[in-house]
């Protein structure tokens, strides 16, 4: 079981490749069309109704996420604790 989160993704996939000990010069993209990156300043703020639907819409993601969360917390003080 792995999760790659977007916050930390180069470093995340990277691990994942050694985990599976994949030898490769695979890379996640790094420019900005490739990587679908995409620049927001010149959108208007969502209204407080917009923010409302998104958080009931994504209710169930957002536990999911919480959980995943959680989970690399204990799994990652576990791994520090190892001799």
């Amino acid at each position: 079981f792995w999760i790659l989160r977007q916050e930390s993704l180069s470093r995340d996939f990277a691990a994942l490749l050694a985990v599976l000990q994949i030898e490769t010069d695979v890379a996640l993209p790094d420019d900005a069309v490739n990587a679908h990156r995409n620049d927001y300043r010149d959108c208007p703020p969502l209204s407080e109704c917009s923010r409302a639907n998104l958080a009931a819409w994504y209710a169930v993601d957002r536990q999911f996420v919480a959980l995943a969360r959680a989970w690399l917390s204990r799994r990652e003080a576990e791994w520090c604790r190892r001799p």
